[in-house]
Parts: C-alpha cells; sequence; structure tokens
C-alpha cells in the first residue's frame, strides 16, 4: 500500500492521498489464568464483568433531573489512564467474596497499536485513496495506471479501481447502451417510413461521423468527456436523423417522379437546405446560453452544450455534403429495398390498360 500510494503521488493532478493503513490505539490485554481464576470462582465472562467493572465503574442509580436522568457511577479510586503497573495492583472483588489485586488472577500484557482489517466479499482489501485537481479524472487515471504498470505485486494481491472513476465507466457502459437503442429505435422507424434499408442506412451513417464535431468542440474549450456530455451524444442523435429525414424525404418524392439520382439529390438539396439550415441554427442558438456558462450550475451543463453544438454544426455538412455521395454510391453498389415504388411511363401504362381490356 505504501508503494502505491508514493507512486500515485507523483503523478500530476493527485492531491491528498492516503495509503489506506490505519493504526488503532495501543492495546492492554488483560489475560486470565485458568487455574487461578477458577480457583476464586471466576469465569471468564465474570472476570470480564468485574474487571470492567472495577477499571470503568458501574452505574447502581439515577438522580431524577427533568428532562433526563443523571446517572450515578462507582469506581475504584484510580487514574482513567492506567499503566500496566497500576493495572497489576488494581483490587477485584472474587465470587467466594474475597478481594485479590488483578496481577494475581491475570497476566496483564502492553500490546502497541494494530492496523484496521478490512474485507469486501470476504477478501481482505487496502483501499488506497486520493483526489484530483487541476485534471479531469480520465488522464490522471492513465497516468496512475502507467506508474502502476511496473508494480510487482505479491501473488495473490491485484490492483482495482473503485470511487468516482468507476461509477463514471459504470455510466458510459449504461449510456452507450441508451445511445445504442435510441439508433436501433429510430432505424426501425425510418425503414417503415421510406420502405427500404437503403436510406435509413445512409442517414444512420452520419450519427457516427458526428461525434468528429463532438471531439473537436470538447477538445478546443478544453472540457473533458464526462457524464453530461454524453447526455449530448443522446440528444444529438435525434437532431442528426432530423436533417438527415428532412433532406431523403425530398428525394423519395422525386424518386418516384423518375428523376435520375444527381437529380433527386440536387433537388432536394435547393428545396431543404434551408429548412436543414433554419433548423440546426435554431438548435444551435437554443444551447448557446448554456455553453457559454452563465448563471449557477452551468458548468455542470457546459459539456452537454459544447458536444450538441459541435455535433450538430458537423451532422449539418455530413448531411448536405457526404450524405448525397453515400446514397448515390449504394445505389449502384446494392440493393436494399423491401417495397419500392418504380415510376412507370405513360406509354407502359396505355400497354397495361389495353391488355386489360383484352
Amino acid at each position: 500500500a505504501r508503494q502505491v500510494d508514493q507512486r500515485i503521488s507523483r503523478v500530476p493532478g493527485v492531491v491528498d492521498d492516503f495509503d489506506g493503513i490505519v493504526y488503532s490505539n495501543p492495546n492492554t490485554l488483560v489475560r486470565l489464568r485458568p487455574y487461578a481464576g477458577s480457583r476464586v470462582g471466576f469465569t471468564t465472562e465474570s472476570f470480564a464483568s468485574a474487571a470492567q467493572a472495577g477499571l470503568n465503574g458501574r452505574v447502581v442509580t439515577t438522580v431524577p433531573n427533568l428532562p433526563v436522568e443523571i446517572p450515578v457511577r462507582i469506581r475504584y479510586d484510580v487514574p482513567w489512564n492506567q499503566r500496566a503497573s497500576v493495572l497489576d495492583a488494581m483490587p477485584i472483588v472474587a465470587p467466594n467474596g474475597s478481594t485479590y489485586t488483578l496481577g494475581s488472577l491475570a497476566d496483564v500484557i502492553q500490546a502497541g497499536p494494530s492496523t484496521e482489517l478490512n474485507e469486501e466479499n470476504l477478501r481482505p482489501l487496502i483501499r488506497v485513496t486520493a483526489n484530483v485537481s487541476g485534471r479531469d479524472l480520465g488522464s490522471t487515471i492513465a497516468d496512475i495506471k502507467g506508474a502502476l504498470a511496473t508494480l510487482q505485486l505479491p501473488p495473490g494481491y491485484d490492483i482495482t479501481y473503485g470511487g468516482r472513476y468507476a461509477l463514471q465507466q459504470q455510466s458510459f457502459q449504461e449510456f452507450g447502451m441508451a445511445i445504442g437503442t435510441a439508433i436501433l429505435l429510430v432505424f426501425v422507424t425510418m425503414v417503415f417510413e421510406f420502405r427500404n434499408f437503403r436510406i435509413p442506412l445512409v442517414i444512420i451513417s452520419s450519427v457516427p461521423l458526428s461525434l468528429f464535431g463532438v471531439t473537436i468542440a470538447l477538445r478546443l474549450s478544453h472540457i473533458p468527456l464526462n457524464v453530461s456530455s454524453f447526455m449530448g451524444l443522446i440528444l444529438l442523435v435525434g437532431g442528426v436523423v432530423k436533417n438527415g429525414i428532412l433532406l431523403f424525404d425530398e428525394v423519395d418524392k422525386h424518386r418516384r417522379h423518375g428523376l435520375s439520382v444527381e437529380a433527386q439529390m440536387i433537388e432536394a438539396g435547393r428545396t431543404r437546405m434551408r429548412a436543414i439550415v433554419m433548423t440546426t441554427l435554431t438548435s444551435l442558438l437554443g444551447v448557446v446560453p448554456l455553453a457559454i456558462g452563465v448563471g449557477a450550475g452551468s458548468e455542470m451543463q457546459k459539456p452537454l452544450a459544447v458536444a450538441t453544438i459541435g455535433g450538430l454544426m458537423f451532422s449539418t455538412l455530413f448531411t448536405l455534403l457526404l450524405m448525397p455521395v453515400f446514397y448515390a454510391s449504394s445505389r449502384t453498389l446494392y440493393r436494399f429495398d423491401l417495397l419500392e415504388e418504380r415510376p412507370v411511363s405513360s406509354d407502359g401504362a396505355a400497354l397495361i390498360r389495353e391488355a386489360g381490356h383484352s
């Protein structure tokens, strides 16, 4: 524990480190001699009770003093901080009615200080603790792991990281599952809306790409990735998908009219770019006060706002520039349509009608 504490104390940002070794006060052991105790009628329990009465006294009555009662304790006229030599001469009344000294019936042993033993799941452990100041938790833990990587532990010993770091990792896992569930639900909804897999896959592809914007925004603002910024990622899923739905809803309409892929994307971009830009700007401006950090408690909400701003800015560029490229590439590489309406020319419709009349 001391070696671990010495190593982590050298890591920048680590303050208030403690090796976890707690010493208790020095103890005095009073061990009854079996033959001497049984000869005068003492058992282990009765001897412990008599010795405790001699040291601390015994409450014999109380004096009423409303609203509480004052206990009256009778004890020997001995100092509270007894030494071993004083305890040897302390009188003690045996069950046979005779009075003996404590040293004649028991061995008084002055023991040194002992350390506290802690267990968790029936395994002994020592908690080496520290606080973090002036740095983010993730980079500090990374440096601590590097400092302890070369430490040779005895057989059966291992190092487990807990506290705020363990809670942070658990929160990241839970938020990761929440983000995955949100993406899945949004994808299934778009499949039913567009009646194919191709357009939902193209739209969903912009979600991981928007993480570049989140990373850059957090890096420029010197904000670490934490629980609040993860909440911003969940909110970002809806905003990113919204832009794609606005664009490809218009693309789907032009596709049904038989336009080429290039014409579909150009017409959809010309029609929906204004709506995409305006909705993105309103979302960005709505969280700007949180990103600036105005008001009490703003530090907790600032990572959420910064992550949302960075993700929405990049996702808008991806929606207008890269999504059309992905869509055009998917048209030529593979098909995922479940039910795709195909445009029918007027000549083809006339032939169908004539075949029906015949």
